[in-house]
């Protein structure tokens, strides 16, 4: 699956332990035959998964801009590439 989504959006091969953790990600949220009428996350974690948050590997993502960090006309949020999910936050 990880080499899928690394040929799918043309990323190179040093991507790959962001696109493995991407694709552990969507299974462990996705239905399965082995766990009956769950997803393997809500059946370790007991939390029921959703799969709205799913967002594309390489997709065009913005990150947002603390005011700290940016004067009065400056933009609110910069522009990046989508490379993987936080694993320490929603």
């Amino acid at each position: 699956m990880a080499r899928s989504v690394l040929k799918a959006i043309n990323f190179p091969n040093y991507f790959l332990g962001k696109a493995i953790v991407c694709s552990v990600y969507i299974v462990s949220r996705t239905p399965t035959n082995n766990v009956k009428a769950k997803v393997p996350q809500e059946a370790w974690s007991g939390i029921e998964s959703s799969v709205s948050p799913f967002i594309i590997l390489g997709c065009i993502a913005y990150k947002h801009v603390p005011k700290e960090l940016r004067e009065k006309l400056d933009n609110k949020s910069e522009k990046c590439i989508f490379i993987g999910y936080n694993e320490q936050s929603r």
